[in-house]
This record gives structure tokens, C-alpha cells and sequence, in this order.
């Protein structure tokens, strides 16, 4: 094979790897409720197959059709394992699925896309002859493509299983170009299959969808499914009434009249004065309609999933902004186009009925997990939303002429991050309402942080007030719940001059900027809803003696003044998480409980001496097996190192602009794409700048402590989180990296490695490291350490690796660099 033929091939199988990649992410997160814990698995798993391919190359020749054919066959295989999978699973409604069956199930369809992704540089190399610094960035390159298509060409928004039943056309062209042999039936292939794909696909997977829901959900018809650049939704419909799932997961049922009148009217009652209103999150119907009962209030709606919202109203998809709709409890029948073309709701109310209870109080969560887009399981998606969009009030015309029924109000739509809004908007509202319930994923955190709250605090004016809440009732709080609540109470008291807590099914926070607003007491709070004239069905002046009698708030004031040791919860440091996880431990009945615990108990002190400890019994096996072997396996753990922390900081800088930027699910793919590019171009640069020498390998590894210092200094300046400050950091620990392999790669061939055996055993190595720190870092780095402590981990762990290199030997030439520099480089075959 030429080796240009071998170079096109390298980019081609680049960009199958990246779209591969945030395709079987998206599918998997779309499936399942996707807490950090599932996206390390799934990091975990994708870099432990790299690195099993990685492995099972150097260990074995593989030709390069061979690899082709395995990348051609796997996506389709995987599609049909994924249906049968997930068939094979129990059936839990109403309850979180345990964490062994989802783990078989992720691995079935992660391991056969990413095994040959470790597989295609030794193949290459061996077939073509071409270098593999050269072949690889060519690779990184194919891979920055794919990221820039999905995030800029198709908005995020690229369906994951029909994604994943187009890709055999990249290697099946890959193969016409580099197999002399045997091209006509992959040529015909290459011509027909997306034409195929795009005619057949779509109806077989909507038959595949209603035949999962209806395993999962018995009894429930699927009515609609929705695709957002966020998130899945499917609505549920069960004798005329109906549930929507979000990404798998219960999130709301409507309408709950008597919910709806106490969530809406006890937080527009609490405000003196109010005018202009923000509510956080995207509420549901009969939340909407209890709000547009106040006269001459402007109600806004902040969240990035409008979408959600448009659906709700009967407005899905590419209705025009300001087109009348009914949101109210009684929708018009046939009014409004859904996701799937059929009528809107039909006539009459669709009361709870599912299992579960709605932990988020007539709001529909925003996008749960905090990667890349879950948006398209099976089918397509639909457009985006205008920002901002001002939908009319009150239901029809006939509604609001009738005698009593007060005029409409504004209800204005806005497109945009929660946090991102508040902070453009300082002294705006009289209130806030945040509708998401809990931090159940390190996205929904965001909102209950000290910073967060600071954010809301200052968006809020003189006399305003915010209204937040967390699940659990005051006569029984376990140690997570009660830490929650804690965590909750003491990140808003720094910002706000008075909270206080409401009991009830969900425990809400109403908090004051200045001192004197909050009125608490039922008859004033009665009195003030009754002159109002508000209509309401089931919650009455009267209702606010039942909220608040005394011995319910003395209870809840009672875990409140509990001297409980409790972490603040912040952007850099989550800590409230690590209390979901263990919620999630106990209704999936995972039993990971354990785990989660013994992870809890492992800071800073008891970390650093276990690092100390494995560095010195490493040191020791090294030492013991040989000046050769040892010296190979120093350099294969000083690429671990640098594969590991690679990871970790780039989880860390994605965590940094989601923090600030809101989601950062069209941005993903990109962010992938810059962290190859810069493999690529430190692997090009590494080459040329001769890293061999073992002054240069040090300085390097000394290098990588300013990236971790570059790390730990944005993360004080958040008004630096921005596309651009993220994408360069991205870049720049990637670049780092990739300097280090050409240097490493052409040591262990001046030692008489073949290429690809020192391609395989670099590739292991480099993800071997990777997959740890993606397992850990959901369960044990982010939420017990934090983002600076984990960033001190990994200085700690570089400067191991450096003291290892001091007194490391390699023989040199006359120029001063090692035999086998100009030939070859090795990189690493990270982040896909």
C-alpha cells in the first residue's frame, strides 16, 4: 500500500472514530438516566477497548482490510446488539435499572467500535510503511473533521443511531482505496448503503423504539417522541393520559392541578410586589396556566431545552413564535403539530398515574448528563427555537372575554443558559423560581452552588425573592437527604439576608435579599393571596395555614440547626453530588453504596500517600525486571501519567465552560476535535524539535506542571470559561501530550522495537491511564476531591514521573539525540 493511500485511510478511519465515538455516547445517554457515574463507565469502557486493540496489535499482525472490516461490520452490529440488549434487560417501571445490567449493556455496544480504533495505526504502519507521527496526526486531523461536522455542520443535533448505521461508508470507501483486491462488492456498498440507510432506517427504527418501550413500559402506549439538541423526550399515554420521559427517566405528568396552584401560587404569594417573574427550567402546562392568571406580571422562562416547552404548549418544532396556543387545562383537541406530525393533546386533562413521584414539581428537568448531547437515540431531530419568543396568555379569545376572568400577561420565552440569563440581568426580577428539583447530575448541580445562588441574588431586585427546593419531607430525612438540604440551606445564607424553609413533599427555600421582605406568617400570606382575586380550585388563603403550621416549620428548622458537618457545595467543588449518587445507589439498588462511601473517605491526605505508595512499588517492579524492561516500562507509566491527566484536565476544562456557558452539548464534538488536533500538532512539532535527549523528555514533564498551573488559575477567573479560553486549554494539554510520543516512540525503536509493536504498547499505555481516571472521575475526583484537589493529584502524580526520569540513562549519538529520532514517532490514540 502507498504510503499516501495509507495516510488517506488514517484520516478517513480519524473521522469514523469521532463520529463513532459521540454517537455511541449519545445513544447510550439517550437510553438511560446518565448520571457522571454512567459517563465515566462509558469513558472507561471506550478507552479500555482503544487500549485492548492497542494491545491485542502489538501482540499480533493485523492487515489493514481486516481492521476495514471490522470497522465496517461493527456499527451495524452494534445497532442490532443495542435492540437486543436492551430487550434482554429487566423491565423496571417506575425504577432506576442497577448498574451491572447497564454496564453489560454499554459494554456490548462500546467495545466492538472502539477495539478497532486501537487497531488502526499498528495496521497501517505495518501495510504502508508510512511514519507513524505522520500517520496519526493525519488520523487526528480525520478526527478534528468529524467534530467540527457534528458540532458546526449539524448543530449537535446529528441523530446517534442513524449516525451509527451511515458510518460503514467511511471505511468502505477507505477500502476502495487502499485494497487492490476484491473492490466490487464495497464499491457497490459504498454507492448504495447511505441511499439505503436513509430510505429504510427510519421506519425499521421506529418499530425497534416501540418495541423497547413497550418492554420497559407495559401497559403505556408510546405517543410521541420528541428530539431536542438536549435531550430524548417520549410521552407516555396509558387510558388518555399521559407522562413524558426524559432520556429514559420519569421527569413530569400533567396536569396536577393541586401541585401546579401550590407550587405557582405560594411563590407569587411570597412576593410583596410582583412584576417581573423568572422561572428557571421549563414548566409544565398547568404550571403555565396558574401563571398566567396574574394580571400585568411579565413571567419569564429561562432554559436551553425551549423546545421541551414548545411541545408542551402544542407549538413543537417549527411553529412561529407568537402563534396562539392553550396552555391552560383543557387543550383544544387537534390543536398544535407534535414531534411526529399526529394531533396535539386531546380534550380534557391527563392526571398523574405513573409509579414514581415527580421529584421536580411540574418542571421538566434540563438536559441531565453533562456531556455531549443525548439528543437523537433512534430518529431524528427537529429545529431550534428563536430567542426570545413572547407566547400569548390566558388560553383563546372566548376564555378571556368571559366575565371575571382576568386579562393575560406576557409570557416571555427566553433561549438561553439559566445562569448565563441572571448574570446578564442584575436587579431585574421580584422573583425566581427554580423549577429543577435536586442536583441530581453534576449539570443540575449548577444550580444549587454557592456561586449559583450569589448569580440569582444579584439578578434579583431590592424586595425580591427566590424560591428553590429540594426533595424530601420534614418528618423524615436520612443522612443524604439531610446533607442535601443542608448543603442547600447554607449555600444560599451567604447571599441572602433572610430563608426560610418551607415544608411539604418537596422542601422549599424562600430567600430574601434584603431583611423584612419574607412575610411567614399564614394569615398575612392568606390575607395578601385573597385580595390578589387569583381564581384557584384547590389551594385557598386558608391552604397557607396548612403549608406552614407551626410544628412543621419548628421541624424543619430543627434538622436545619443540626450541627452536621456538611462541604460547601461550589462550582469547582460539587459536593452535593456525591449525595445523589448515593440516592441513586439506593433506588436502582445498585449496592454500590459501599463504594461511594469508601470513595467519600479518600481526600487529599489519604490520596497522596497512596499515590506515594503505588510510585514506590511500581519503581520497585520496575527495577526488579531488568535494565531493559525496566526502562520500557518507566516510559510506558510516564505515558499513562500523561494519557491520564490529559483526560482529567480536559474533564475538568469541559466542566469549567459548562459551569459558566450552561451546556455544552454542541460544543462536545468540537472540544474532542480540538484535543486531536493538538496531538496531532505537538506529535508533528515533537518530531521536529527532537524530545530524545533526556534534558528535553524532562522538560517536557516539568512543562506539563504549567498546564496544570493554567488549569488551576482559570478555574479562579470564571469570566474567562469562554469557547475560545476553553478550546485553547483543550488544545494545549492535548499538544503537551502529543510532543511526548514521538520522543518515547523513538527510544523504544532505537531498543529494537518493530513500529507496531511500540505503536500497540503506546497505545495501551496512554489509555490504560486514560480509562482509570474516567471511571474515578464521576464517583471519586470531582465530587471528593473537587477540580483544584484533582488537579493537585495530577501535579503530584507529574512530578513522580519526574523524579523517576532524573536519573534516568539513554544513550545518546554523536548529535546528542537518540538513533531512530527522524524516522518515526509514536503518538498516543486518545479521545477516540
Amino acid at each position: 500500500m502507498p504510503r499516501a493511500v495509507g495516510l488517506l485511510i488514517a484520516f478517513l478511519l480519524g473521522f469514523w472514530a469521532n463520529l463513532a465515538q459521540v454517537a455511541t455516547l449519545r445513544l447510550y445517554l439517550g437510553l438511560f438516566y446518565g448520571t457522571e457515574i454512567h459517563l465515566g463507565l462509558f469513558l472507561g469502557l471506550w478507552l479500555a477497548g482503544v487500549s485492548a486493540g492497542g494491545a491485542l496489535a502489538g501482540w499480533r499482525p493485523w492487515t489493514t482490510r481486516a481492521v476495514l472490516a471490522m470497522m465496517g461490520l461493527a456499527p451495524v452490529a452494534v445497532l442490532a446488539v443495542a435492540v437486543a440488549g436492551l430487550l434482554a434487560m429487566p423491565a423496571q417501571s417506575g425504577t432506576f435499572l442497577p448498574t451491572l445490567p447497564v454496564v453489560l449493556f454499554l459494554a456490548a455496544v462500546v467495545l466492538p467500535l472502539a477495539i478497532p480504533v486501537g487497531m488502526v495505526l499498528p495496521a497501517i504502519l505495518r501495510d504502508s510503511g508510512a511514519e507513524l507521527g505522520r500517520a496519526y496526526g493525519v488520523e487526528a486531523l480525520g478526527g478534528f473533521a468529524g467534530g467540527a461536522l457534528l458540532s458546526w455542520g449539524l448543530g449537535g443535533t446529528a441523530p446517534a443511531a442513524l449516525t451509527l448505521a451511515v458510518l460503514p461508508v467511511v471505511p468502505l470507501t477507505a477500502w476502495l482505496a487502499g485494497v487492490r483486491v476484491g473492490r466490487l462488492l464495497p464499491g457497490l456498498l459504498a454507492v448504495v448503503w447511505a441511499p439505503l440507510v436513509a430510505w429504510g432506517f427510519p421506519g425499521l427504527a421506529q418499530a425497534w423504539e416501540a418495541r423497547v418501550w413497550e418492554h420497559f413500559h407495559p401497559g403505556y402506549r408510546l405517543a410521541d417522541t420528541l428530539e431536542t439538541p438536549y435531550q430524548r423526550i417520549q410521552v407516555g399515554e396509558y387510558q388518555g393520559q399521559r407522562s413524558l420521559y426524559a432520556n429514559g427517566t420519569f421527569a413530569a405528568a400533567w396536569p396536577d392541578a393541586a401541585r401546579a396552584e401550590e407550587r405557582a401560587h405560594a411563590f407569587m404569594t411570597v412576593l410583596p410586589d410582583p412584576r417581573r417573574v423568572l422561572i428557571l427550567g421549563v414548566p409544565t402546562p398547568d404550571l403555565v396556566a396558574e401563571f398566567l392568571k396574574y394580571r400585568g406580571v411579565e413571567v419569564t422562562v429561562a432554559d436551553l431545552d425551549t423546545m421541551v416547552l414548545r411541545y408542551l404548549l402544542g407549538e413543537q418544532g417549527g411553529g412561529s413564535p407568537g402563534a396562539e396556543s392553550r396552555p391552560g387545562l383543557d387543550p383544544i383537541p387537534g390543536h398544535g403539530a407534535t414531534a411526529s406530525g399526529k394531533s396535539g393533546w386531546p380534550a380534557g386533562g391527563f392526571p398523574r398515574t405513573h409509579p414514581g413521584s415527580d421529584l421536580r414539581g411540574n418542571g421538566c428537568s434540563s438536559p441531565s448528563a453533562g456531556l455531549p448531547s443525548p439528543s437523537s437515540a433512534w430518529s431524528g431531530g427537529s429545529g431550534t427555537l428563536s430567542s426570545p419568543t413572547t407566547l400569548p396568555a390566558g388560553g383563546d379569545s372566548r376564555e378571556s372575554d368571559r366575565p371575571g376572568r382576568l386579562l393575560p400577561a406576557p409570557f416571555v420565552l427566553r433561549e438561553e443558559d439559566p445562569r448565563a440569563f441572571v448574570r446578564d440581568h442584575p436587579g431585574a426580577f421580584d422573583g425566581i423560581l427554580v423549577l429543577p428539583a435536586d442536583p441530581t447530575t453534576l449539570v443540575g448541580n449548577r444550580l444549587f452552588t454557592r456561586e449559583a445562588f450569589a448569580e440569582m441574588a444579584a439578578a434579583l431586585a431590592t424586595g425580591g425573592v427566590l424560591c428553590v427546593s429540594v426533595a424530601g419531607a420534614e418528618n423524615y430525612l436520612g443522612p443524604e437527604l439531610e446533607t442535601v438540604i443542608l448543603s442547600t440551606h447554607r449555600a444560599l445564607v451567604p447571599s441572602f439576608a433572610e430563608v426560610f424553609a418551607v415544608p411539604g413533599e418537596q422542601i422549599s427555600f424562600w430567600a430574601a435579599r434584603t431583611p423584612g421582605v419574607l412575610a411567614t406568617d399564614p394569615q398575612v400570606l392568606g390575607a395578601r393571596l385573597e385580595a390578589r382575586g387569583i381564581p384557584t380550585g384547590s389551594f385557598l388563603p386558608l391552604s397557607f395555614s396548612n403549608l406552614l403550621q407551626p410544628f412543621r416549620v419548628d421541624e424543619v428548622q430543627g434538622w436545619l440547626r443540626r450541627d452536621v458537618e456538611v462541604a460547601d457545595n461550589t462550582d469547582a467543588h460539587p459536593r452535593a453530588f456525591l449525595r445523589q449518587l448515593l440516592l441513586w445507589d439506593i433506588f436502582s439498588g445498585s449496592q454500590m453504596s459501599t463504594a461511594i462511601r469508601g470513595a467519600e473517605r479518600l481526600g487529599m491526605g489519604v490520596a497522596l500517600p497512596l499515590l506515594l505508595g503505588a510510585a514506590l512499588l511500581l519503581g520497585l517492579a520496575l527495577w526488579l525486571s531488568g535494565p531493559r524492561r525496566g526502562r520500557i516500562g518507566l516510559l510506558a507509566a510516564g505515558v499513562a501519567v500523561s494519557g491520564g491527566g490529559g483526560l482529567l484536565a480536559e474533564i475538568i476544562l469541559l466542566l469549567m465552560y459548562q459551569s459558566r456557558q450552561g451546556a455544552m452539548f454542541q460544543m462536545v464534538a468540537l472540544f474532542f476535535g480540538l484535543y486531536m488536533l493538538g496531538l496531532s500538532t505537538g506529535a508533528h512539532l515533537g518530531r521536529a524539535w527532537g524530545f530524545a535527549t533526556p534534558g528535553r523528555l524532562r522538560v517536557l514533564k516539568v512543562s506539563q506542571f504549567g498546564m496544570v498551573a493554567a488549569c488551576l488559575a482559570l478555574l479562579r477567573f470564571p469570566a474567562w470559561h469562554t469557547g475560545p479560553v476553553i478550546g485553547a486549554a483543550v488544545f494545549l494539554v492535548a499538544f503537551l501530550d502529543g510532543i511526548e510520543f514521538p520522543a518515547v516512540d523513538a527510544i523504544l525503536k532505537g531498543w529494537g522495537m518493530a513500529p507496531g509493536r511500540s505503536a500497540g504498547l503506546l497505545i495501551f499505555s496512554d489509555n490504560f491511564g486514560a480509562l482509570w481516571v474516567g471511571l474515578a472521575s464521576g464517583i471519586w475526583l470531582l465530587p471528593v476531591l473537587g477540580m483544584p484537589g484533582s488537579l493537585y493529584l495530577l501535579a503530584a502524580a507529574l512530578l513522580l514521573n519526574v523524579l523517576g526520569l532524573l536519573g534516568f540513562p539513554l544513550p545518546l549519538n554523536r548529535k546528542g539525540h537518540f538513533p531512530g529520532l527522524g524516522s518515526e514517532a509514536s503518538l498516543s490514540h486518545k479521545g477516540n
